[in-house]
């Protein structure tokens, strides 16, 4: 018996010193992303303890309220005045929400939609839906979703492809497999739910706050743009870019929207456009968090 208790005893302290070691090492890299993001104009809040940008109360119930009423108020055609305080306060919660939600340093091509993406999602509360998965966006969707507990709806036609994502499905998570070719999917988990047209996407709930288009194939994108922009407060179309206009067709639509900001051009050769008939105030205040979030991404990508 008393053996048996000595053995209870090492394997409780080994677990116990894992744990402890764990902890600091999580305190480190955690003390080291501090010391690197002090080193340039981006700071972590004062006063604030190294976890800090991992309280999601603090940008629910402070940093986001206060961000939002500053922008809606100040934001006209895309741009601040950056001498008044609760611009610059909004700024900094800016930066840390940034920091929080994303992983650097930041890929500029495929990935070239995340800042406007994340700005839309900062300036909204309400259902989103992204057509087509990635590993840029989708894993945002779902952090967003459970975080601010968000209704978020991924949907994606190729199913090699969205395997990859079948572990995001969750109450507020729903993945949908759009199965176009009405193919046999021996192995489709049994939280992910499957559909036959991307016809079908979208009428799930009647209204979204934020729809992301990136899916395939290229020409469908233009139909869902029209199909979906009468329920939607913004919409993002990703493959904006000149170059790609013979590809998509989706300028002839984006250029009829009441509010339009185009996100890319001096940064990145794949364009992302933001566009509204609803809420042209949206548009704009996602202008101001873009044109911040340059300078902290190309600071943190360096």
């Amino acid at each position: 018996m008393m053996a048996n208790q000595r053995i209870y005893c090492t394997l409780m302290l080994a677990f116990s010193l894992t744990v402890i070691c764990l902890f600091v090492a999580k305190t480190i890299d955690i003390k080291t992303t501090s010391k690197e993001i002090g080193a340039s104009k981006y700071k972590l809040p004062s006063g604030q303890s190294n976890f800090a940008l991992w309280n999601v109360k603090n940008f629910e119930e402070r940093c986001r309220p206060k961000t939002l009423k500053t922008l809606f108020a100040f934001a006209k055609n895309g741009t601040v005045d950056e001498n008044n305080g609760s611009v610059r306060e909004a700024k900094k919660c800016w930066m840390d929400a940034l920091i929080f939600y994303l992983n650097y340093p930041l890929e500029f091509s495929f990935g070239s939609h995340i800042l406007p993406l994340v700005a839309s999602l900062w300036i909204t509360d309400g259902p989103i839906l992204e057509m087509g998965s990635g590993w840029y966006s989708t894993p945002v969707f779902h952090r967003i979703s459970l975080l601010q507990r968000r209704r978020a709806l991924t949907a994606e036609s190729n199913y090699q492809w969205l395997q990859h994502f079948f572990f995001f499905a969750s109450d507020y998570h729903h993945i949908y497999y759009v199965n176009v070719s009405e193919d046999a999917t021996p192995g489709l988990s049994d939280n992910i739910n499957t559909v036959y047209s991307w016809d079908d996407i979208g009428n799930q709930i009647e209204d979204w706050d934020v729809v992301f288009i990136d899916q395939a194939p290229a020409l469908r994108r233009r139909i869902d743009m029209e199909r979906i922009r009468a329920r939607s407060k913004l919409i993002l179309v990703h493959d904006t870019e000149p170059r790609a206009y013979g590809i998509y067709q989706t300028h002839d639509i984006l250029i009829t929207f009441k509010a339009r900001a185009s996100f890319g051009e001096g940064w990145t050769d794949t364009y992302t456009d933001l566009v509204s008939d609803t809420h042209p105030e949206m548009v704009s205040a996602a202008q101001v968090l873009c044109n911040w979030g340059i300078e902290l991404i190309k600071t943190l990508n360096n």
